[in-house]
């Protein structure tokens, strides 16, 4: 894992712990491989290193293998509503998939004053 990963989680970190946040949404398109490039455990320990944890992990299956990339974002979306927080970090996504998570996001009501998104350098 780069350095530069490491710090830019804790820049986020930072970030939510200058506004008090305590609890935050991770999303992040899953890759080839599986995973999320370890970025996810670089940012758990330093939200924890800031008093804050992630409440909710949504993972959107990679581009490539849906066939309607908006259902799937929209029903996986849609889980968000069941969750407290509405803080949201894009932790790592395709920037088409980028597009669609927005677009939906926007559509269904996630993007209001209410809540908050973070888009990591890995757009």
């Amino acid at each position: 894992m780069a350095n530069g990963d490491s710090e830019q989680m804790k820049c986020i970190a930072a970030t939510i712990s200058s506004f008090n946040w305590k609890r935050v949404v991770v999303i992040y398109e899953d890759d080839a491989f599986g995973g999320d490039s370890g970025k996810l455990a670089l940012l758990s320990e330093a939200l924890r290193d800031v008093g804050s944890e992630i409440e909710y992990r949504l993972v959107l299956p990679p581009l490539s293998s849906v066939s309607n990339p908006n259902e799937v974002v929209q029903d996986e979306l849609i889980k968000l509503f069941k969750v407290q927080s509405r803080v949201y970090i894009v932790l790592q996504s395709s920037l088409p998939m980028t597009i669609h998570l927005f677009e939906k996001a926007k559509e269904i009501g996630l993007t209001g004053r209410d809540s908050a998104w973070i888009i990591t350098g890995t757009i």
